[in-house]
């Protein structure tokens, strides 16, 4: 008995430390659509590229702050007629239960399962399995920037004076450290 649930629970471990874990950060940036087969919900038809992250839209004189926008989206409306968007407004996006991605955007949800999602490639589908859509990672979008402070090379005494030289054993600070000089 106890052997079967020793085996029991190493199966469990092993099937916990194999399932995906999928975070809303690792979203931010573009993703261009690489194929699309199917709608993505009532309205929207198609999309051509996503992005995820805090963006400003403009679209026919109206503005939104956003948390990313569907590039190049075709919609139809209840009479059938086709709309081109520049960028559509996603309002929110989040995952849950590790694996399903929850889209708020200007023309409805869109709920999508990630089937797969390594090297910069993401595979999504709808629920029902109906519509398949492949994303590449746009590397060379700016996800983020990063200020680095040139590290400062004058030399201050420890009431923080600036000097031109040093006298031996007194402390002094150059850049982040501390320092007795010879």
């Amino acid at each position: 008995m106890k052997r079967i649930l020793m085996l029991l629970f190493a199966s469990v471990c092993t099937l916990c430390a194999l399932a995906q874990t999928y975070d809303e950060t690792d979203l931010v940036g573009k993703w261009n659509v690489t194929s699309m087969t199917g709608n993505v919900n009532n309205c929207i038809i198609s999309f051509e590229s996503i992005y995820f992250g805090d963006t400003r839209v403009v679209e026919d004189g109206d503005e939104w702050l956003c948390a990313g926008c569907l590039g190049e989206c075709k919609t139809n409306d209840e009479d059938g007629a086709i709309w081109t968007w520049t960028k559509m407004p996603i309002f929110d996006f989040f995952v849950s239960n590790n694996n399903k991605l929850h889209i708020n955007a200007f023309d409805g949800n869109i709920r999508l399962v990630i089937k797969e999602w390594k090297d910069g490639v993401m595979k999504l589908e709808t629920y029902d399995g109906k519509t398949k859509i492949e994303l590449r990672k746009d590397a060379s979008a700016v996800n983020s920037v990063v200020s680095e402070t040139p590290e400062n090379t004058s030399i201050y005494d420890i009431k923080g004076h600036k000097v031109r030289t040093t006298e031996k054993g007194n402390v002094y600070i150059k850049g982040r450290n501390k320092f007795i000089a010879r």
